[in-house]
């Protein structure tokens, strides 16, 4: 009697001890699950559902980090950062979108021909530099516009020493920065290349001269200017809100659309950028430098992020990327020096999202198929030699679980 009572006691406790481990397994197991699988909540813990803005539905699964190169300051900085206020908030979610591979389409040619007749050139005179390129030119190629149909990459330019359009009268600028922001996104109109990313688009203005070798210098002064350069961004929108949204009648605070920049891989740099004269009304007068890459965009999925104050301290960990540094007296189109930065304060009404577009679409770069959306930090830097700079950091937007790699 006693041995079948310690048999049954004996089983008894490896049933419990069993069922013991297959809870704990399975808890271990749950949670490996939890940091394969990406995030489709905020880390707030706000459900995006209650508010205006489209759910997160992972379409595109987990993503290839983009390459940032940083700018380079000297290895031995450590630096303060600081706010000089707080940090604005944004929706719990973003948008994140597929590039489509380039290709020449049936009006690439046609379009193309059209931008030519628009900056002076006999459209239909082109002459093919290789199988996918076109090619215009003055009969000395003081002027020259290239064209590449399948990546549609544009490169135009005059040499303003030798072509009579850098001795036209009456190309005085506009002493303004608004004017030229306000003109930016009909540049592209003018030439026939508008879309709807340019729209509303925002776009950064520099009065500046060019030296014989084609170098740019910013100037103090508007009226010392010869030229004004334009890079002008795209708009895309990086929060949608849900479809039949109607905010309720005592919301302070309704969901609105988000509009977000693109812009390029180096901060000075932009989707289109323009060096321009005159009022920039006249695209044979004014237009002295074009370059523009389209990249045709196609599906959205929505992602988490991750909120302003956890992108702000992430990049406080040297997991950020520092996207801009100038300092007070240093020409901005030339390359970055390494200095010693003794503190970042960055401006909080400055922060935005971004999107940085790839400086080209690989096959073989999964990573340069997507627009991604980044925070940006904006401010000023203070150097250990006294001068002050411009600083810029970006940082991905999405929840961590949401990238392939950390």
């Amino acid at each position: 009697m006693a041995s079948s009572l310690s048999k049954s006691t004996d089983l008894a406790r490896k049933f419990i001890i069993f069922f013991i481990v297959f809870v704990i397994v399975v808890f271990v197991f749950d949670a490996f699950l939890q940091l394969l699988t990406p995030s489709t909540t905020p880390p707030s813990g706000i459900d995006v559902s209650s508010t205006g803005y489209l759910p997160a539905d992972n379409l595109f699964g987990q993503l290839p980090k983009q390459a940032i190169t940083a700018i380079p300051i000297s290895p031995d900085t450590r630096a303060e950062y600081a706010l000089t206020s707080i940090l604005p908030s944004f929706p719990q979610v973003a948008n994140v979108y597929k590039l489509l591979r380039p290709a020449e389409t049936f009006g690439s040619v046609p379009r193309a021909i059209n931008a030519a007749n628009r900056l002076g050139f006999e459209g239909e005179s082109f002459r093919n530099t290789s199988e996918n390129v076109l090619f215009w030119g003055t009969n000395n190629n003081t002027r020259t516009l290239t064209y590449n149909k399948v990546i549609e990459d544009w490169i135009y330019n005059v040499d303003t020493l030798k072509d009579p359009i850098g001795n036209l009268p009456n190309k005085n600028l506009e002493l303004d920065k608004n004017f030229y922001q306000l003109r930016a996104g009909s540049l592209m109109n003018q030439l026939g290349l508008g879309d709807n990313y340019f729209n509303q688009a925002n776009s950064r203005v520099d009065f500046v001269n060019r030296n014989v070798e084609g170098q740019l210098s910013p100037v103090l002064r508007a009226i010392d200017a010869r030229y004004v350069r334009i890079a002008l961004y795209k708009t895309i929108e990086s929060a949608s809100l849900r479809e039949n949204y109607k905010p309720e009648e005592n919301d302070d605070n309704p969901s609105q659309t988000i509009l977000s920049d693109i812009r390029k891989q180096s901060y000075i740099e932009a989707p289109a950028v323009f060096l321009i004269q005159g009022k920039g009304d006249k695209p044979t007068e004014d237009i002295i430098q074009f370059k523009h890459r389209q990249f045709d965009i196609g599906e959205r999925a929505v992602y988490v992020t991750i909120t302003a104050e956890q992108a702000w301290n992430r990049i406080q960990a040297n997991q950020g990327y520092l996207y801009w540094l100038r300092p007070q007296d240093k020409n901005p189109f030339t390359s970055s020096e390494s200095v010693r930065v003794t503190r970042f304060d960055a401006l909080p009404e400055k922060t935005k999202i971004i999107y940085i577009e790839p400086d080209s679409w690989e096959a073989n770069i999964p990573s340069t198929q997507f627009l991604q959306p980044y925070y940006m930090f904006e401010g000023i830097a203070k150097l250990e030699d006294g001068r002050e700079a411009e600083f810029a950091f970006v940082i991905e937007a999405l929840a961590a679980g949401n990238y392939l790699t950390e």
